[in-house]
């Protein structure tokens, strides 16, 4: 794997999320890392990074041996349906980043005569910038063989940690890795608050 060429179709906040955590773990050479997405803007931050920079989501595909594909759900359809014909089913391996997109879609829309490339479905958290994701990973099919599988979450658990799951399971994970946060974080900040009114400051609160 660490001699492999990862491209990331995407570099919003996830995408862009999961290429700082790859960069910052070092687990490829940034040569190896090809970053792809539509405007240009979006790719400037990693001008210095080292990594190939394109807006052409074919050429990235074409240069990979993993793709990752991290785009607004709505997008999906459309941005695989244009790889199509590029991806590589005997040695590539994908990864689908984008909650609420279910299996049964992505085999509809990649199905070559009952041929389908491993798939993973992946659903990590921003904090995967920090290397500090938790990460739910699914295979899909039976083509996700179980050394893909241990790949997938090798790469994964570099950047936090990885539990392998069922689909049906993808909800509540996120739910208890996302929202679960927001709320501790939330009470942690009324506790802080409730420190300052009870006369500490507010940076004694915080720390406290």
């Amino acid at each position: 794997m660490y001699k492999s060429r990862i491209a990331i179709i995407g570099a919003g906040a996830m995408g862009g999320a999961i290429a700082d955590g790859i960069l910052a773990r070092g687990v490829i050479p940034a040569a190896n890392l090809i970053i792809s997405n539509h405007t240009p803007g979006r790719l400037e931050r990693f001008a210095q990074s080292g990594a190939v920079l394109t807006t052409d989501n074919r050429e990235a595909v074409a240069q990979a041996d993993w793709v990752i594909l991290a785009v607004k759900p709505w997008l999906v359809e459309s941005v695989l349906k244009g790889i199509k014909d590029v991806l590589d089913y005997k040695q590539q391996t994908l990864v689908v980043v984008a909650a609420g997109v279910s299996s049964e879609s992505i085999k509809t829309w990649l199905d070559k005569g009952g041929q389908m490339i491993p798939t993973f479905l992946v659903i990590p958290n921003i904090a995967i910038a920090q290397l500090q994701s938790m990460t739910f990973v699914v295979p899909v099919g039976t083509e996700a063989v179980t050394q893909r599988t241990e790949q997938v979450k090798t790469l994964f658990d570099s950047m936090g940690k990885t539990i392998i799951t069922e689909e049906s399971h993808l909800v509540a994970g996120t739910t208890l890795a996302s929202c679960g946060i927001a709320y501790a974080m939330r009470y942690i900040r009324a506790a802080s608050e409730g420190g300052v009114e009870l006369g500490f400051k507010a940076d004694e609160a915080k720390q406290i």
